[in-house]
């Protein structure tokens, strides 16, 4: 035999046996099962309106619903205080909310925070300090077995304005404010 030949024989006996064994690990399938133990809990997640009431301080002035808040004359550096009631449902394994106040008609420079108390007007979202609108913050105090009133209290100071000339001969005329929307937002996160 040659030594050619012999190259040959060797080297489709390893193409073989490399072809036997990766054959073999190609067609073996493994396969094992076990039931899942544990509860999978369900939660609820719900905000449902209530009242909202309105004053200023500065003008000594206040109402309830939206519609009245249009009566108001906002100026300079007036304060309005909003309150939002909502009921609140959030129940849950594992169920963390985060909160955020958003009011995009405000006029620019308008300076505005919120905070959300209990019904005993306790403060609980931020525990201390107020928020800026926008800004989410954890509501771990409001996890409830049960709906819970809550109130989102919404703080505003008016900003100054360029004083405009004025004829004195002709009078004012008041330009509507218009304020936009309020929009509460709770989004579940991973607790």
């Amino acid at each position: 035999m040659k030594i050619k030949q012999l190259a040959w024989r060797l080297g489709g006996i390893i193409v073989a046996i490399t072809a036997c064994l990766f054959g073999s690990v190609t067609y073996a399938m493994f396969t094992d099962d076990a039931p899942l133990r544990g509860v999978v809990i369900a939660g609820d997640l719900d905000f449902t309106l209530g009242d909202l009431t309105w004053n200023s301080p500065t003008l000594g002035t206040s109402g309830i619903g939206a519609a009245s808040l249009a009566a108001a004359s906002l100026g300079d550096g007036d304060k309005l205080v909003i309150d939002q009631q909502i009921d609140a449902t959030f129940t849950g394994n594992n169920l963390d909310v985060a909160i955020t106040v958003a009011w995009d008609g405000l006029p620019s420079g308008a300076v505005a925070a919120w905070f959300i108390t209990d019904v005993n007007q306790h403060q609980v979202v931020p525990l201390t300090d107020t928020a800026a609108l926008g800004e989410q913050v954890s509501s771990s105090g409001l996890v409830s077995a049960s709906p819970q009133t809550w109130h989102v209290i919404i703080t505003v100071t008016m900003p100054g304005s360029v004083t405009l000339y004025v004829d004195p001969a002709s009078p004012a005329e008041v330009q509507p404010l218009h304020l936009g929307v309020i929009t509460i937002t709770a989004n579940q996160v991973r607790g």
